[in-house]
């Protein structure tokens, strides 16, 4: 299972007992006690690859509209889970894959489950359903549900700025 953070984090929180992410310990735990393989990896400009973004926050390319820089960070980082999943492949050769994400994570959660057919499940966790530009309409949540053919578990909360319920039911009848 591979395991995708939100904006401005890192790999970092899905393995924190405490503090505002310590809920995350909970997907870790049951995923690890259930027998799962986890990866956890960086999204581009995040972390430890910040320097690949010249040391430029995820928040300054939101705070800037930087739709371009956004969607290159999106389209690069699936990208780059691809090509670690190769070499998970390598290793567990016949593994089936699954994907959970968090906000941004869930954003690549839904291309990494249209894009990659390694993909068996995916679970996109407090997604943005809609993106505020045109420019990223491709790669959004909404048009991706529709490209979906893999079991799809959407985690939302009525309490989700990012996620208006009437959107969420849009994107569940396509």
């Amino acid at each position: 299972m591979i395991l995708l953070h939100g904006i401005t984090s890192s790999k970092d929180v899905w393995w924190q007992n405490e503090g505002p992410y310590g809920k995350t310990r909970e997907y870790r735990m049951g995923l690890l006690e259930a027998g799962y393989v986890i990866v956890t990896p960086d999204a581009r400009w995040h972390d430890q690859r910040i320097a690949t973004a010249d040391f430029k926050s995820p928040l300054e390319i939101l705070g800037n509209q930087n739709w371009t820089a956004l969607r290159s960070l999106i389209a690069g980082s699936v990208v780059d889970f691809s090509a670690i999943l190769d070499e998970v492949e390598k290793i567990y050769p016949d593994l089936p894959i699954g994907v959970l994400g968090m906000s941004l994570g869930a954003i690549h959660s839904f291309a990494l489950a249209t894009d990659d057919t390694r993909i068996k499940l995916a679970v996109p966790v407090f997604s943005p359903i809609q993106t505020p530009t045109d420019l990223l309409t491709d790669i959004q949540p909404m048009t991706r549900a529709k490209q979906l053919t893999v079991p799809t578990l959407l985690l939302i909360s009525d309490q989700d700025v990012c996620s208006h319920s009437n959107r969420v039911k849009l994107c569940i009848k396509q």
